[in-house]
């Protein structure tokens, strides 16, 4: 699986910083296609464009031969305030159209040859951090930790790890750090201000 990202403007990352860290990226997915990303960053830094390109890659990984890999479920980009939300929507009888769950992960775990990609924006932001949202939350991050070799999680926050940590608490940070290979976009390769 490779990503392809061609170095622009529209960020505040500089566009060797933008070909240095494509690069490494395509060489830990060659290594481990299973591998989860955190890219931590300010706005404005390609924390987005990289998750998507993971996404992208990883759909056309599956669509090139997808009989070979028919238990494969990649998700849709969603933010975390998006999922709590649909995950409200549907525990009220609201939605018909369940989220991915925690349980949805876990029985996961029960098969064989079955992958799941998740891929959050902002998880670092959510409406509120109510017990309920704060709850899904770590559910969700300790099934996917205890799942992490047949799920993928690739997300994407702007505060920085210390800030993320102290929200939502250590356990959490601890378990997404063993899941994912955190990107720093945080004043590294800035361009000069001209």
């Amino acid at each position: 699986m490779n990503i392809t990202l061609e170095p622009t403007t529209l960020t505040i990352v500089s566009q060797q910083r933008q070909r240095e860290i494509t690069e490494r990226i395509n060489a830990v997915l060659a290594r481990d296609p299973m591998q989860g990303f955190l890219f931590l960053g300010p706005p404005n830094t390609g924390k987005t464009t990289w998750m998507n390109r993971i996404h992208r890659a990883t759909l056309d990984r599956q669509n090139q031969r997808p009989a070979e890999r028919p238990n494969v479920l990649v998700h849709e980009p969603v933010t975390l305030a998006e999922w709590i939300r649909q995950t409200r929507e549907w525990n009220c009888g609201r939605s018909r159209r369940a989220p991915v769950a925690a349980h949805d992960v876990r029985n996961l775990w029960k098969k064989r040859d079955c992958e799941r990609h998740l891929f959050f924006d902002e998880i670092d932001t959510q409406p509120n951090y109510s017990h309920f949202s704060l709850s899904n939350l770590q559910e969700m991050i300790n099934a996917v930790y205890e799942c992490r070799e047949r799920v993928r999680l690739v997300a994407a926050m702007n505060k920085s790890w210390n800030e993320f940590a102290g929200s939502v608490g250590e356990h959490v940070a601890r378990r997404i750090e063993a899941c994912c290979i955190k990107v720093d976009l945080f004043n590294t390769g800035r361009k000069e201000v001209a």
